[in-house]
C-alpha cells in the first residue's frame, strides 16, 4: 500500500508547478556512524529552508532552495552554515540533475573534530576555526567549481597512537610545518571536478604543494646566507635534505 501510495504522489507531481516550501525555527539531531570511526552528533539548530519556482535569468535554473543553521559537532560551539542554489528537477534522471549551489560555513571549531581525527590522524587540534566557501555547478551530472578553505589560529599537537599516519595525504611534519610557518592560517583554493555523486575535491593535493613551495622558498633564503666560502658539498647536501 505504502508502494502504491508512494507511486500515485510522484507521478501526479506536476514540474511545471512546483510547490513553494517553507520551514522555519527548526532543530535536528542526528547521529553519525560509520564502521571504521566512533559515532558523531551533529546538531542543527535555527534551521530555515525556502523552495520556491524562480523565473529564469541567464543560466538560472526553474527551482530555486536556500537554507541557513547553525552547526555543531559534539558538545562544541556553533558554526553558521548556509546553502543557496537552483536546479531543474524535469531532468531526465538524477544522474543529469542539472544544479547551481553556492555555500558557505564559517567560524567552525576545529577541536570538535578531535573524536574523528584521533582515530586515524597523526595530530590533534588543540584550537582553531574554519571557514569554507564553495561555488559549483553540474550539468549532465559532471561538476565544476571551486572550494576556497580557511584556518586561523590553529595549532596542533601529534598523537602518539597514529604518529605515523597521514592525514589529507600530509604528515604530522608536513602539517606543523604549513601552520607554524603560516601562523595558524592556511587558505587553500581547490578546483572541484568528479561527478554529482562522486565529486572530487583534491584538498590533499593542494596542501602538499602548498607545503613543498614554502619549504623551497624557505630553503632558498637559507642558502642566499651561506658564505662564498661555503663548499659546493655543503650546499649540496643542504639542498638533499631540504627535498626530503
Amino acid at each position: 500500500t505504502t508502494s502504491n501510495s508512494l507511486y500515485q504522489i510522484s507521478s501526479s507531481f506536476d514540474v511545471a508547478r512546483l510547490p513553494y516550501v517553507f520551514v522555519t525555527n527548526v532543530a535536528l539531531t542526528m547521529t553519525v556512524v560509520a564502521t571504521d570511526l566512533p559515532p558523531v552528533c551533529v546538531t542543527l539548530t535555527n534551521v530555515h529552508i525556502r523552495c520556491s519556482t524562480t523565473r529564469k535569468r541567464g543560466d538560472s535554473l526553474p527551482y530555486s532552495f536556500n537554507l541557513s543553521s547553525d552547526l555543531r559537532m559534539g558538545d562544541g560551539s556553533a558554526g553558521v552554515i548556509r546553502v543557496e542554489g537552483q536546479l531543474d528537477p524535469s531532468a531526465a534522471g538524477l544522474d543529469a540533475l542539472p544544479l547551481n549551489i553556492s555555500a558557505f560555513l564559517k567560524r567552525f571549531s576545529l577541536a570538535d573534530l578531535n573524536p574523528v581525527l584521533s582515530v586515524k590522524a597523526p595530530f590533534s587540534i588543540e584550537q582553531g576555526s574554519l571557514d569554507m566557501l564553495l561555488d559549483a555547478r553540474a550539468r549532465n551530472g559532471r561538476l565544476s567549481g571551486l572550494c576556497s578553505i580557511t584556518t586561523r589560529d590553529l595549532s596542533i599537537r601529534e598523537n602518539e597512537d597514529t604518529r605515523s599516519a597521514t592525514f589529507l595525504t600530509l604528515s604530522f611534519g608536513a602539517w606543523e610545518f604549513l601552520t607554524r610557518t603560516r601562523n595558524g592560517e592556511i587558505h587553500a583554493d581547490c578546483p572541484i571536478t568528479g561527478t554529482l555523486w562522486k565529486p572530487v575535491v583534491p584538498v590533499g593535493s593542494v596542501l602538499a604543494d602548498m607545503a613543498g613551495s614554502a619549504g623551497r622558498n624557505l630553503m632558498t633564503r637559507l642558502l642566499d646566507k651561506i658564505p662564498l666560502s661555503a663548499t659546493r658539498d655543503a650546499a649540496n647536501q643542504i639542498e638533499t635534505n631540504a627535498a626530503r
